[in-house]
């Protein structure tokens, strides 16, 4: 295969239980929470904060479907309807009727869509290297909080997979 992209194009249309190693940039505020704020001192001095996480996701599956599935088993009314990507600014863009590759019309970025159900591996990484104990809890005062999904669903650019294997297929950077 010569790209991410084409390797998965190639893979089975069907919802599919896969693996993911994946880098990305942290999102992390600017300033401490409380009344007293504080800048971030990992981000005020230039560094590069990154998590490489691995994670067992399900691929090829309709976000949408999914919600309305917990919904239903919470015997509550199953009657969501998903946005669209990025404010009408997204599309998918092949022939999987849910959704495996999408883009950012805007700046065409192409990203992998997924549902992660278990982390296998996680670790923060500054400039690179792995985080100090100190820097893992700068990086956990200054990152928002999480909101609670009925279901997890992630987009990833595509360049920031390192790893991806389907139906006993490998793709690896």
């Amino acid at each position: 295969m010569s790209s991410i992209e084409e390797f998965i194009l190639g893979v089975k249309n069907t919802p599919t239980f896969a693996s993911i190693t994946n880098i990305t940039e942290v999102y992390m505020k600017k300033t401490s929470k409380g009344n007293r704020k504080f800048a971030n001192p990992l981000l005020a001095c230039g560094m590069l904060v990154q998590i490489e996480s691995t994670y067992q996701i399900l691929v090829n599956v309709n976000y949408q479907n999914m919600v309305n599935v917990v919904l239903k088993k919470d015997g509550k009314e199953s009657l969501f309807e998903s946005q669209s990507l990025w404010h009408g600014t997204g599309q998918y863009y092949h022939n999987c009727p849910f959704g495996r590759l999408a883009r950012n019309v805007k700046n065409e970025q192409k990203y992998f869509v997924y549902s992660p159900f278990k982390c296998t591996a996680f670790r923060y990484l500054v400039n690179g290297r792995e985080a100090s104990e100190t820097e893992r809890i700068i990086i956990k005062n200054y990152s928002p909080e999480k909101t609670e999904n009925l279901v997890e669903w992630r987009l990833v650019k595509l360049e920031n997979i390192k790893r991806l294997a389907i139906d006993n297929k490998v793709f690896e950077i």
